[in-house]
């Protein structure tokens, strides 16, 4: 598990970091990340196959 926040003024309508919203979808997106997302993942290899490690 894991927690994350980010820090950005510009809000949207509902009081949501503009840029962090889009930054944690990208996140999401890069790792294969999805909260109903049925099959595990692992995470630390998706980070090094990112990295390039």
């Amino acid at each position: 598990q894991v927690g994350l926040a980010s820090f950005a003024p510009r809000l949207d309508d509902e009081g949501n970091s503009i840029q962090g919203v889009e930054m944690f979808a990208r996140l999401s997106a890069d790792l294969g990340l999805h909260l109903m997302a049925s099959e595990r993942r692992d995470v630390a290899q998706r980070l090094r196959e990112f990295s390039g490690d």
